[in-house]
């Protein structure tokens, strides 16, 4: 099913290397209602958010190496999110690592790329703690909070170096992290929730 729909979104790849959201959030919702029950669409989008933010995981270990919590609450919501315990104080913990990750921005530019990939980890335990199973119907980025990007656009930003409307960042590696999305992350991310049945 993945490999079918993937295939024909590659083209919506726009010249700056950017897949739009309203693009990804059509493509997110054709599979989503494919899918048989709330558990396996939390699931689908928890292993979506995961294996985008363990795609960028690298980028923040290069400027933070002791610090695993971002990827540690990440890794235990979508344990939660697809049927395993609750992280031991979830939430609490969630909202100390927002406020972390917005002061490491005082830290300057060069760190960005690397608080990026914090917040795409945050991003997943936000909506696996949430038990998400929808998409928002919005056309871009700039419509919504950057508190509510999703996990796989955090990534994209800390792969690229930056978003397209800041004039920074690298589109090659832009376009080939919305490839890799298109081609990997979503079927693997499909395999994990319908196979946990």
């Amino acid at each position: 099913m993945a490999e079918d729909l993937t295939a024909a979104y590659a083209g919506e790849i726009d010249g700056q290397g950017e897949l739009p959201l309203r693009v990804r959030n059509r493509l997110l919702g054709q599979i989503i209602t494919r899918l048989p029950g709330e558990q396996e669409r939390a699931a689908f989008i928890g292993h979506l958010g995961l294996t985008c933010a363990e795609r960028s995981w690298g980028i923040w270990l290069s400027a933070f190496e002791a610090e695993t919590e971002p990827m540690d609450l990440a890794r235990e919501a979508v344990l939660s999110a697809t049927g395993g315990p609750s992280p031991r104080e979830g939430m609490d913990r969630l909202g100390i690592l927002k406020a972390s990750l917005d002061g490491k921005f005082a830290l300057g530019e060069n760190y960005f790329a690397a608080i990026y990939a914090g917040f795409s980890c945050w991003a997943v335990a936000r909506d696996a703690l949430a038990r998400c199973t929808s998409v928002e119907s919005v056309d871009s980025e700039l419509s919504i909070a950057p508190e509510e990007w999703d996990a796989c656009f955090l990534a994209s930003l800390a792969v690229a170096g930056g978003a397209i409307w800041e004039d920074v960042g690298d589109n090659d590696s832009r376009r080939a992290f919305w490839l890799w999305y298109l081609g990997a992350a979503i079927p693997h991310a499909l395999h994990e929730a319908t196979s946990a049945r």
